[in-house]
């Protein structure tokens, strides 16, 4: 359900979808978004070189993205073997991308490096395709306001062109794409449900406004120059990666915009619920904790449960109780290490039974367990999709 709204509205938009792996880490999960929706998703970005490899030899996707930049000469000589295989082996002759991120020049000139030094080796020039990401923060310096995220220092069109011309005059790369994330957007709730929240809230949701005509405004900007450039050279842009499932809805009506990546909304975890703008989707991703004490009449102690999110710590992050009506952590306790007391007062609860959880956020809680359960109108199917873990992989 939460797939197929994300499909038809990017599809109403004419986008391509881009799966963030981070979010399912689950193989099966990712084949069935893949074939299912063949026409919208078409592509994967990955969060680390080793997956992308594996992702691309199990033929899972031909086009992944490493949506972040890599400099480990192993991950780059992975990834140029993976390359070269592909392209060498491929039956239909179409092509197979594993294109990386660059964000500065000293990324362009150590991939260069590598790469030629792997081409003089191989006696084949196989030129990697790489993606320049640029940062779409909102800043206002008389204020001193940064609103957004800490990551590429790429800001204005000369920032950009800097990179681009270095990408251009190498001859063991190519540019593939553009990437500009409005995270600040994408990945920040605005609707919460405390009261004190409320003035923050209001805050949040004006800062958002300025910042989408900024985002608008300069990655239009940049787009355009890039493209320009590019023509120039005899080249052209292939994709340009935008938004996420936060900030769908404004991210599809950008025009210098193709393609979307989106990840959580397909489990909507426990962040999702503070967003004000966002399409209500469905939750559909939990995890189980069997009660094994009780301390008193009212509280339930699981084994287990203790499945932080990633982030800046705080309250929002903890996983939450799910479906049992009334039923909160313990305050002074919160969700431990190896055992979480839940408070319960509106139902009596047996040792034995289980409590079901809400994680913060998507992919993250793929990684504490091997399978995840196919659950239908409430009876389990015989499916079950063993995540990254359960393949025995672990990337970052």
């Amino acid at each position: 359900m939460n797939a197929r709204k994300i499909v038809e509205h990017a599809r109403k938009y004419k986008k391509s979808v881009r799966i963030a792996s981070k979010s399912i880490r689950s193989i099966p999960i990712l084949e069935r978004l893949l074939t299912r929706y063949p026409d919208v998703i078409n592509g994967i970005m990955a969060f680390s070189a080793t997956e992308a490899c594996w992702l691309s030899n199990r033929n899972i996707c031909n086009d992944i993205l490493i949506g972040y930049p890599i400099w480990h000469v192993t991950d780059i000589e992975e990834v140029y073997h993976c390359i070269q295989s592909k392209n060498i082996d491929h039956v239909d002759n179409s092509p197979n991308y594993i294109t990386l991120t660059v964000d500065c020049i000293q990324h362009v000139q150590h991939l260069d490096s590598i790469i030629d030094r792997l081409n003089a080796i191989a006696k084949h020039k196989t030129k990697i395709p790489v993606c320049i990401d640029f940062d779409l923060s909102y800043s206002v310096q008389i204020i001193n306001l940064w609103f957004g995220v800490r990551r590429s220092p790429l800001r204005t069109i000369n920032d950009v062109e800097k990179v681009l011309q270095h990408v251009i005059q190498s001859s063991n790369l190519k540019l593939d794409g553009l990437l500009g994330y409005e995270a600040q957007i994408a990945g920040l709730g605005d609707n919460h449900q405390c009261f004190l929240q409320k003035p923050m809230d209001t805050l949040i949701r004006t800062l958002k406004h300025y910042s989408s005509l900024d985002v608008l405004s300069r990655r239009k900007s940049i787009v355009e120059h890039t493209k320009k450039i590019l023509k120039s050279n005899g080249f052209t842009l292939r994709f340009v990666n935008g938004g996420g499932t936060g900030s769908i809805n404004f991210t599809c009506t950008d025009l210098s915009v193709n393609e979307i990546t989106v990840g959580s909304g397909l489990f909507s975890p426990l962040l999702f619920d503070e967003y004000k703008d966002l399409k209500p989707f469905h939750p559909s991703l939990f995890f189980a904790c069997q009660i094994i004490r009780q301390p008193t009449l009212c509280i339930y102690t699981c084994l287990g449960g203790g499945y932080s999110a990633s982030g800046k710590t705080g309250q929002d992050k903890s996983p939450q109780p799910y479906l049992l009506q009334g039923a909160q952590l313990d305050p002074n306790e919160g969700a431990g290490e190896v055992q979480t007391p839940v408070w319960c007062k509106k139902k009596q609860l047996q040792l034995g039974d289980a409590i079901f959880f809400r994680h913060a956020k998507a992919g993250e809680i793929c990684e504490r367990f091997n399978d995840i359960y196919v659950i239908k109108q409430g009876k389990f199917l015989q499916d079950r999709y063993k995540t990254y873990r359960g393949e025995g992989m672990c990337f970052l």
